[in-house]
């Protein structure tokens, strides 16, 4: 990523009563191993658009859709966000296609339906998301300490603090 140091941290504001904003928030937590995005409660009773450098944008408009601002005071909304999150995490490619020249209309007009639409749709799937990412989360650090235990003998452990488990 040439020239992209700048950017980050990404500051994401999310909607917290959106059960399908929560997932693609724990999600992307759970990748964001360099520490590249901060997430702000834009539906908190005390949010301030103005606190965050956001002028010009109301609360009604970060809960309309959602908007991020980079480290350098851009700000940015729609499936933008979406794509300079999932580069921050290592899945860029996962988004990149949304802005080729031909389907970026037709995905900016899906996500500007969802967007508007998202509290009416099904909360299941986005809870299942949720839960599946914290039960696996939990296996990761169970295994992690597994592998480590096994790893120490005699009161000598070959695992360093440095060592990284997948």
């Amino acid at each position: 990523m040439v020239g992209v140091d700048y950017f980050f941290p990404l500051t994401i504001f999310y909607d917290a009563h959106c059960t399908y904003c929560v997932a693609e928030k724990t999600f992307l937590l759970s990748k964001d191993q360099q520490v590249r995005l901060l997430f702000v409660d834009c539906a908190s009773a005390d949010f301030s658009p103005e606190m965050h450098g956001l002028n010009g944008l109301t609360q009604k408009d970060l809960l309309a859709a959602i908007y991020a601002r980079s480290a350098d005071g851009q700000v940015f909304s729609g499936l933008a966000v979406f794509r300079w999150a999932y580069r921050a995490v290592g899945y860029g490619r996962v988004w990149a296609w949304t802005q080729w020249p031909l389907i970026k209309p037709c995905m900016d007009g899906v996500y500007r339906l969802f967007a508007r639409y998202r509290h009416l749709l099904p909360q299941a799937p986005a809870l299942w998301v949720v839960r599946w990412l914290k039960r696996r989360d939990v296996e990761q650090v169970a295994e992690a300490a597994l592998l480590r235990s096994r790893m120490c003998r005699d009161g000598q452990c070959e695992w360093r603090a440095t060592d990284r488990e997948k």
